[in-house]
């Protein structure tokens, strides 16, 4: 009779074993490695841009409470006041006593929004409330305001006046510009938002 084979397996089949399962293990960890970097980045992507959507909708939002005699912007477009509009008892259109005001600090890449009374002209005479460039970009964020919103790690914002109006002047509509960045294992990918603001009263 012949003697039964040994199931028993040699040294060399262990280490060929040993090898393979080492050998699987690190592709099973650098696949879940990989796979979490994609999903992170990929999270970290549609976080950027629903942040940029949600600012462009707050500011289309302030457009159309607005009309353009009561906007007021910078020429770097960084800094913009709206005068709120509202209809009175009669349907008339009126300015309401209130105004809001975006700023952006390219440094701290900081967007704010705040709102503040009328000021300083009380009583309200009902005129909308325009600044110069020039007193706009001087205007800063103190005890008056309010703030209601604000935005961190943009890495660009403008809103200027469309059809090359220069900034002293009223425009029927306003160009939006937000740029933000996300950043990748080796690299990173740019997000620009643009977007055409139209005035609903002129």
């Amino acid at each position: 009779m012949r003697r039964a084979r040994s199931q028993a397996m040699t040294l060399v089949e262990v280490l060929v074993w040993c090898a393979l399962s080492v050998l699987m293990l690190g592709i099973l960890a650098r696949l879940s490695i990989v796979g979490y970097r994609v999903g992170h980045e990929e999270f970290e992507r549609i976080e950027a841009e629903t942040r940029m959507q949600m600012i462009a909708d707050l500011i289309g939002k302030d457009v159309n409470l607005s009309s353009p005699p009561g906007v007021s912007l910078t020429e770097s477009g960084q800094k913009i006041l709206f005068h709120p509009t509202e209809l009175s008892p009669r349907g008339a259109l009126a300015y309401q006593e209130t105004l809001t005001f975006w700023t952006y600090d390219p440094s701290a890449k900081t967007l704010l929004r705040a709102t503040t009374d009328v000021s300083p002209r009380p009583p309200f005479d009902g005129t909308p409330c325009r600044l110069t460039p020039e007193e706009l970009q001087g205007l800063a964020l103190n005890g008056n305001f309010q703030v209601t919103r604000g935005f961190q790690g943009l890495d660009e914002f403008s809103i200027k006046s469309a059809q090359n109006v220069p900034a002293r002047l009223a425009s029927i509509s306003l160009n939006l510009e937000i740029k933000d960045k996300v950043d990748l294992a080796n690299t990173h990918t740019d997000l620009t938002l643009r977007r055409l603001l139209v005035f609903r009263t002129i």
